[in-house]
């Protein structure tokens, strides 16, 4: 049997976050992390954006309960900004960019630091 795909992969991991398996949203979230470097790598930046959003929705969840995660949703938002700025939307990038550079500024309100 020959290994799954990345695709193949997120889906089924995608399935165990779903059915309520809450380790393995981190996972899932890394691996739409990875997907979207790779997409953005081979110039699909459409669909690289589609897997950043993804992982910057799960990784802001998983920030929720543990701030650790804030440096994973920020690397995700920069490479939302990398994507948006490729698809010739540099408004939405920059948001993203300057999301991702007040989160990585230690000032997100509601964080221990942030106030």
């Amino acid at each position: 049997m020959s290994s799954p795909t990345s695709y193949e992969a997120v889906e089924i991991l995608r399935g165990y976050a779903m059915a309520g398996r809450e380790s393995y949203v981190s996972n899932l979230a890394y691996g739409r992390y990875r997907q979207a470097e790779l997409l953005s790598g081979m110039s699909r930046h459409s669909e690289a954006l589609g897997a950043a959003r993804d992982a910057g929705r799960l990784y802001c969840g998983l920030a929720v309960s543990d701030p650790a995660y804030l440096t994973s949703l920020a690397e995700s938002l920069e490479l939302q900004a990398d994507a948006l700025g490729y698809l010739d939307r540099p408004g939405e990038a920059s948001a993203a960019a300057a999301e991702a550079a007040l989160i990585r500024s230690d000032k997100v309100p509601g964080t221990p630091s942030g106030g």
